[in-house]
């Protein structure tokens, strides 16, 4: 396997017989670069930073090594991923606080017009399970548990504002 730079200078040269080639290498060191700084959405941070890379690789000078100017693409993306993902630590911690304070997710009586998947939602919330929990009890993606629950909290306040 050729290291990146040589990849770089015959994709320069003939960019269909070694496009493929230096993609499948860039997608590699994405990889290898977000599997040891963010392991749990690594796959989906290297095909981001894939398309970015395509995207940038026109405004490659080459003043530098190609490596280099990989790495410091890959740098930002991954900056980028690390603070989108405290911002949802964050969002998740703050939304774990409501559960635990709302005294309306913690009520025994559960809403006649609470149904289905949000009806488990709401009995769980209010036995007290924290959200993540919740999520693999019912084999939910963490996002789409916190999504249900902030609609479901929006739902049960709109209908007891219209009571």
């Amino acid at each position: 396997m050729r290291d990146l730079d040589e990849l770089f200078q015959a994709y320069q040269t003939d960019r269909v017989a070694h496009e493929a080639e230096l993609f499948a290498a860039i997608h590699r060191t994405a990889l290898s670069a977000f599997t040891a700084s963010v392991p749990v959405c690594a796959e989906d941070a290297a095909q981001d930073a894939v398309i970015s890379v395509l995207q940038a690789l026109p405004s490659f000078r080459a003043e530098c090594l190609f490596t280099h100017w990989l790495r410091a693409v890959l740098r930002r993306q991954r900056a980028d991923v690390i603070r989108q993902l405290a911002a949802e630590r964050a969002r998740w911690a703050e939304l774990e606080q409501e559960h635990k304070t709302a005294e309306s997710m913690r009520l025994a009586i559960i809403p006649e017009h609470v149904h289905g998947v949000d009806r488990v939602l709401y009995e769980k919330l209010a036995e007290g399970y924290g959200l993540s929990e919740i999520a693999s009890q019912l084999c939910i993606s963490p996002t789409a548990v916190w999504q249900r629950a902030l609609r479901l909290r929006k739902k049960i306040i709109n209908k007891s504002k219209r009571e």
